[in-house]
């Protein structure tokens, strides 16, 4: 039976890493809800608030108001709005990249959460370690697992539903042909 030894420094350096691994997935988790939001707000026209195509701008006085603007449009604040219409030629790419990178930060959480495990299951495994150290990294461990916990946003459940309800027209389409 083979003695393993805790090297304390590489272990610790170890958690660091995840730890800062965790911050950028929960930072980059957060963006993806943000994205997931906006685009199925965009492609269902719900949640725009009426802004998403700008107020015509050669409609002489019936649009906006606040002429004062740089750049000629009456806008302001450098925000530029796209009609749906233009947003339409975007759906089938913009999905499918929303279901891959679903798949990645799922996939992430999945792969750091199982590394996390095997570092939890290698501590008991350490002898020389007293119960407070134990416990230190272990909650360490538990607060990095709580942080690669990937929380699919409520929007993701219409756009995969969408994708495949396409996808599988599709598939069908070109066994007909």
């Amino acid at each position: 039976m083979s003695v393993f030894r805790l090297d304390r420094d590489k272990f610790d350096q170890r958690l660091g890493q995840l730890e800062s691994a965790g911050q950028k997935f929960d930072s980059a988790q957060h963006q993806f809800a943000v994205a997931a939001q906006a685009i199925a707000g965009a492609t269902t026209g719900a949640g725009s608030s009426g802004r998403l195509s700008p107020p015509p701008s050669g409609s002489g006085s019936s649009g906006s108001s606040s002429g004062s603007s740089s750049s000629g449009s009456g806008w302001s604040g450098g925000e530029h709005w796209s009609g749906i219409g233009e947003l339409d030629q975007f759906h089938s790419p913009l999905h499918s990249s929303v279901i891959v990178l679903d798949g990645k930060l799922s996939s992430i959480s999945r792969n750091q959460k199982a590394a996390i495990e095997r570092m939890r299951q290698a501590l008991h495994s350490f002898l020389e370690l007293n119960e407070s150290e134990k416990s230190a990294y272990l909650g360490r461990l538990q607060a990095l697992d709580t942080k690669f916990t990937y929380r699919r946003p409520e929007e993701m459940a219409d756009i995969i539903k969408s994708y495949n309800q396409a996808r599988s027209a599709f598939e069908a389409l070109s066994k007909i042909v």
